[in-house]
């Protein structure tokens, strides 16, 4: 397939643009900013890097057409579980709309769209050891309340237009490409300050539980999604199926790199779930998936960095 990945030169982007080029697709990245530099290993192959100012319809739909696109992957987001009402107002504007009518102009094409939504903030406070695809939806922060949002719209074209479409709910990835100094993405900033001899700061007691996953199993299970038709109309958790404490997590680190970290615990924040572990039966018997559990993927993240 011809593949358009809006959004694609983050971190997930970047792990997905590989992984579905290995897959035989030609990936074209879309994004504000064009290929990204700041990285010092190889970009994936892709077939080029398109600048789109914003998430301009008219644009897009012409790279669309231009280059033969038969399915479109979307990772737009500008927001992070801490986002305010107002950061809400800018999004909507910006990224949630344009993605509406995207969907239309889509449908009328017959390409497929795919949403990458948010594994644990669309469901927001649940009593559920584990959160399947059926959980009630009942974010509790404006970002959880944005991807809602979309994937309902999203759905809304499937039965309304015939949009083939595919819904994504990653947990927590980590990995390679992910920049430490942004503010969201709990491992990559701790590892970073724990290698630099910086503090590390927690909201809450640590006991908050997360679902963490490497982030090339989720761009391999996601290439292998695609070619399967009958994932199309479907949604799907992709986590690793297993929770761990920020405690457990920060004690893992701490004996993988061999360094004692500065933690400091801060007030707790209303925004955050107590505890977030994805179920992925639906997920495994779509397609095979056996993903790394944390102290393998913690022990490749820091072999990657090193190397």
């Amino acid at each position: 397939m011809k593949i358009l990945l809006i959004g694609g030169n983050g971190f997930i982007g970047l792990n997905m643009a590989e992984a579905l080029v290995r897959h035989g697709h030609e990936v074209h990245v879309a994004s504000r900013s064009g290929a990204p530099s700041t990285f010092t290993r190889e970009l994936p192959a892709v077939t080029a890097f398109h600048v789109i100012p914003t998430l301009a319809v008219e644009p897009l739909m012409a790279l669309v057409a231009s280059c033969g696109i038969d399915c479109v992957v979307s990772l737009a987001s500008s927001l992070i579980p801490s986002s305010t009402a107002a950061d809400f107002e800018r999004e909507l504007t910006q990224t949630i709309v344009p993605t509406f009518q995207l969907t239309e102009q889509l449908a009328q094409r017959r390409v497929r769209f795919v949403y990458v939504s948010s594994g644990g903030t669309v469901y927001g406070a649940s009593t559920q050891a584990t959160l399947d695809e059926d959980t009630p939806l009942r974010p509790i922060s404006h970002y959880g309340y944005s991807k809602v949002m979309v994937e309902q719209y999203v759905a809304f074209m499937g039965r309304t237009q015939g949009l083939q479409h595919m819904v994504l709910r990653p947990s927590n990835p980590f990995g390679p490409f992910q920049n430490p100094h942004r503010k969201q993405g709990l491992i990559a900033v701790a590892v970073d300050k724990i290698l630099h001899g910086q503090p590390i700061d927690i909201w809450g007691d640590g006991s908050v539980v997360r679902d963490y996953l490497w982030v090339q199993d989720l761009a391999d299970v996601v290439a292998r999604l695609l070619a399967v038709q009958s994932a199309w109309g479907q949604t799907f958790n992709i986590g690793a199926g297993v929770g761990h404490s920020i405690v457990e997590l920060l004690d893992l680190l701490q004996e993988l790199t061999g360094i004692t970290a500065d933690i400091r615990y801060r007030e707790g924040r209303s925004v955050d779930v107590q505890r977030m572990v994805l179920n992925i039966s639906k997920l495994r018997r779509a397609v095979p998936f056996e993903p790394l559990d944390l102290r393998q993927a913690l022990s490749r993240y820091l072999d990657d960095l090193r190397s």
